[in-house]
């Protein structure tokens, strides 16, 4: 898990730096899944991206990974604006956008979302997102421990 989420962290550093945006990986222990590594990378990619496309220049994105309550535990948080509470209920539906004007300026048919939900429960996992007090968004991928 850790190499796949190390490998997304690389693909979208360029991004993050083109914007001045800090990338802090906090190395969890070592798993292993039985997965689909191109869809694990995908989901993590996708999450990545989003939180990169909504923190302002001079922010950051921060992932981990964890065990806990037998699951493998992903988390990506970043400092934007986060996520309406209004919102939060709709952002894993196809095609919805939160914010249509800036997600028009930012790209994106609001698939990404929908997408990394659908990967997750594949996977025998979930995939949930929650405001942070004072400011920005965290995503958690819940993944089943396999054997």
């Amino acid at each position: 898990l850790g190499g796949v989420i190390e490998d997304a962290v690389e693909q979208v550093r360029p991004a993050a730096q083109s914007k001045t945006i800090s990338i802090g990986v906090q190395p969890g222990p070592g798993i292993r899944l039985v997965a689909d590594q191109d869809l694990l990378l995908q989901l993590v990619l996708n999450l990545l991206d989003n939180a990169v496309k909504f923190t302002p220049a001079g922010g950051s994105v921060g992932v981990s990974w964890s065990l806990g309550d037998g699951q493998a535990l992903v988390r990506v948080s970043d400092t934007g604006p986060g996520i309406s509470p209004e919102h939060l209920p709709h952002i894993f539906e196809r095609f919805y956008r939160a914010d249509s004007a800036r997600t028009r300026a930012e790209g994106g048919a609001g698939l990404g979302l929908s997408i990394s939900r659908w990967i997750a429960e594949v996977h025998g996992g979930s995939i949930s997102a929650e405001t942070v007090p004072g400011g920005g968004a965290a995503f958690t991928v819940r993944l089943r421990l396999m054997g």
